[in-house]
């Protein structure tokens, strides 16, 4: 709890600072897919192999120009998240062999999320029309659905419940500014927080319009 109220303080910090630049303040829409997974740090897990799985994001930004080449974007986005997956029941012992309804076959399935993403990020431009960034991510699950496929005992392999509803990542990634209000980017998100014994794993492509 002490370390999200210490980044709230400094995201609440960042604004401020940006705020009082004289530099022109931009307001604007972006929208865009990602390609979400999650990664399993637990050996002791169900033996669960993730898959990807392509979503969408939309939402709205504030640019702050800190100079000519730095800025603070913060941006808070809808995104549509999750993995497939696939157990292999050979490494459960879940049911006697002998059983008609044995678990012989993998179980595979989807997870899919709904979330509300608050990046806050840093950049700087290489170029006139190229930038990196870099920065912290708070998430909030929305909604969260666990599906199944030759799963006859219906057993909830996939732990859900509401205790990884809040998640803390970091993101890095580049954009190419087009025209007078484009910019498309290409974003990595890695979510620190450990959800559902999992960590999420997202790849970004969005477009970003200046109003």
């Amino acid at each position: 709890m002490k370390q999200y109220l210490l980044f709230t303080s400094l995201l609440i910090f960042t604004m401020s600072i940006a705020s009082a630049q004289e530099k022109e303040v931009e307001f604007g829409l972006k929208a865009g897919l990602n390609y979400s997974n999650f990664i399993d740090n637990y050996d002791d897990d169900t033996p669960a192999n993730y898959k990807g799985k392509a979503g969408f994001l939309a939402g709205g930004f504030v640019n702050f120009g800190l100079t000519e080449k730095i800025f603070i974007r913060p941006e808070v986005l809808f995104s549509q998240q999750g993995s497939k997956y696939e157990i292999n029941p050979d490494g459960i012992n879940v049911h006697d062999p002998s059983d008609p309804f044995y678990l012989a076959d993998d179980i595979s399935g989807k997870i899919k999320e709904s979330l509300i993403l608050i990046p806050v990020m840093a950049g700087i431009f290489l170029m006139d029309n190229l930038d990196v960034e870099v920065g912290p991510q708070l998430a909030w699950v929305v909604n969260r659905d666990v599906t199944y496929k030759n799963n006859p005992y219906e057993i909830f392999f996939i732990r859900n419940d509401d205790s990884g509803d809040f998640e803390f990542g970091v993101n890095a990634g580049l954009g190419y500014h087009f025209g007078a209000h484009y910019r498309i980017g290409l974003r990595y998100t890695y979510g620190i927080t450990e959800r559902q014994n999992l960590h999420s794993s997202v790849f970004q492509l969005g477009l970003h319009y200046k109003l």
